[in-house]
């Protein structure tokens, strides 16, 4: 598939009718590997059908030991294979290997699972797959598939007059009183946000430095889910919750997904040394991986929600089944698809019994920037643009029980949702969420919710790959 990245600056001059595209809020896909590289699956090694999609050329940059020491003083070689490595320790002593295939070190994981995650030369990699299955250290290995994006679509309206979009109107946090969410965190995962219109908390930055550049993308997401009630721009579901901005997104061509575990790893951290705040996090990104089965991020994202961590996803947008979308199809995970303004189910939206509940997705009035940098509004669709109505939802849920579960919350949300929503495909919900009516006090069942299709796997055809960001 052909990828396109162009420069973000010409966002201004798009006008595009979004809400008919699979595309929907514009970001997409794999970036195509340099070369192929030649699919295993055996031992340790998990996904080789995404092995191509771990290419990538080589950076300029030194490999570092666990000390700081360089390793090397050369470019590794023209391409080099991301992997993320399962350890079963969190003190795995990995110098010798550094050294032996002259690994660059990316990141290093303690609380979403033990591991790390590395990038190898391609002429090393099936002497390094082949040595990781004789350590006994060793859990697992998987490609770090990198995820490319495009310029987000989005119609600029650049004025900042007060506007309640039409999304904050229909799920009823307009003409109901928001609780006080001074003592809620929500975490946006994204392409960061700025300070315009939001109670900025705290901003964590894990992109590639050397790359200049912005995405509106998590600037909207926040405004929809936590925009000021004020004078200006746009007001949010849940406004005054406390946003804090974990940028995992590069701004332009691809994002590792190690990256993006890195920035859930983060948010752990945060849980440990918050314990008793209630938290929401929302991922308005993932990818078809085409498998039902697991892969680092989604046990990220699971580890997240065992840390009591309220975790919300977008479905995507591919109009696909979701059960093989990550981490969308995550058990515990409140996963959103879309509608549009005349509750109909948007056609971009991803469907199925893994999503567990639907939100305003098209044509979302929130805030972006300017070609020149200055915050305004725009329009953006896709599931990416429903998902934080229900972050919203579940930050306001948190404010009046904050000792809530996860899986409290989703339940509290789907059982005070409204089952109105038309041209749902089948096995797909028809529950938008609604917060104009009280939502139910946690419940003590766990169980999954009625309908719920996230512990029972489909069979998917394994040959449709990653294809999108959402």
């Amino acid at each position: 598939m052909k990828r396109i990245i162009r420069p973000f600056l010409a966002l201004a001059a798009l006008l595009l009718a979004v809400g008919l595209t699979g595309c929907a809020d514009g970001l997409t896909g794999v970036d195509e590997a340099p070369g192929p590289v030649q699919s295993r699956q055996d031992g340790k090694l998990r996904h080789a059908h995404l092995l191509d999609h771990a290419v990538r050329p080589a950076p300029a940059t030194t490999g570092f030991d666990k000390d700081g020491n360089a390793l090397q003083t050369e470019t590794l070689a023209d391409s080099i294979v991301g992997l993320i490595i399962g350890t079963r320790e969190p003190t795995f002593d990995s110098y010798k290997l550094f050294r032996r295939y002259k690994l660059f070190r990316r990141y290093e994981y303690q609380n979403v699972f033990y591991g790390l995650a590395v990038e190898v030369p391609v002429g090393e990699l099936d002497s390094l797959l082949a040595y990781l299955e004789l350590l006994p250290g060793i859990s697992w290995v998987e490609p770090d598939v990198v995820i490319s994006h495009e310029e987000g679509s989005v119609r600029l309206l650049n004025d900042d007059s007060p506007v309640t979009p039409w999304g904050i109107e229909r799920i009823g946090a307009a003409s109901t009183p928001a609780p006080d969410l001074a003592d809620v965190d929500l975490y946006v995962i994204d392409s960061g946000v700025r300070t315009d219109d939001l109670a900025l908390a705290s901003e964590t930055d894990f992109t590639d430095p050397s790359q200049v550049g912005a995405d509106p993308h998590g600037y909207h997401v926040a405004g929809t889910a936590a925009a000021l009630q004020n004078d200006r721009y746009v007001v949010g579901g849940a406004p005054g919750v406390r946003v804090h901005s974990i940028k995992v997104l590069n701004p332009h061509g691809g994002t590792p997904m190690s990256q993006i575990i890195a920035g859930v790893e983060h948010v752990i951290r945060q849980r440990q040394e918050h314990p008793d705040r209630p938290m929401v996090a929302n991922i308005s990104l993932g990818a078809d991986m085409g498998t039902t089965d697991y892969n680092a991020l989604d046990r990220a994202v699971q580890a997240a929600i065992d840390a009591r961590i309220t975790v919300v996803v977008a479905a995507g947008n591919d109009g696909i089944d979701a059960s093989t979308v990550s981490p969308a199809h995550v058990a515990d995970a409140i996963t959103v698809g879309a509608y549009d303004q005349a509750d109909q189910f948007a056609s971009f939206s991803n469907h199925g019994p893994v999503v567990d509940i639907l939100a305003p997705g098209v044509d979302i009035l929130s805030l972006t920037f300017n070609a020149t940098g200055t915050t305004t509004k725009g329009l953006m669709s896709g599931t990416s643009m429903a998902a934080p109505h229900v972050a919203a939802a579940a930050a306001r849920y948190l404010a009046r029980y904050p000792e809530a579960t996860p899986q409290q919350v989703r339940q509290a949300l789907v059982a005070g949702g409204q089952a109105v929503i038309l041209g749902t495909p089948a096995n797909t919900t028809r529950t938008t969420v609604y917060v104009g009516d009280a939502a139910p006090a946690p419940s003590d069942s766990t169980a999954p919710i009625s309908g719920s299709g996230k512990d029972s796997w489909f069979e998917i055809s394994p040959n449709r790959l990653i294809n999108r960001l959402f």
